[in-house]
């Protein structure tokens, strides 16, 4: 099983996905990114700033070669918000990271935040 573990792995997906828009003539796509499972929950020793270089070495290409445009949607893992205590507890502390990498990546493409799970 292959798993996106660098920043030119990400670079992959996005082209390949942007491959697949132009054979379905889509022009605009806003794509869902777990971002915290990817930089926290799945030991993949990625840093934010990697997922940045692969996402707009992707977009770019892809625009270059497929005429197509991809921006972002980082996602809030839902189901990891609450501690394992009795009654289940709200622990912001993911969404609350999620957000500033959102912030970070206004430049890379990053357009919004959801919940997911």
């Amino acid at each position: 099983m292959q798993l996106i573990r660098s920043a030119d792995d990400f670079a992959l997906v996005v082209y390949e996905c942007g491959r697949d828009m132009m054979n379905q003539n889509i022009r605009y796509r806003e794509m869902y990114i777990s971002i915290y499972q990817h930089l926290h929950i799945w030991e993949k020793n990625l840093r934010l700033q990697d997922v940045f270089d692969g996402l707009l070495t992707g977009c770019q290409k892809a625009r270059d070669d497929f005429g197509v445009e991809v921006q972002w949607i980082f996602g809030i893992p839902r189901n990891r918000h609450f501690s394992g205590q009795k009654p289940r507890v709200f622990d912001p502390t993911i969404a609350t990271n999620v957000l500033d990498y959102a912030l970070q990546g206004r430049e890379y493409g990053v357009i919004g935040i959801g919940l997911g799970g």
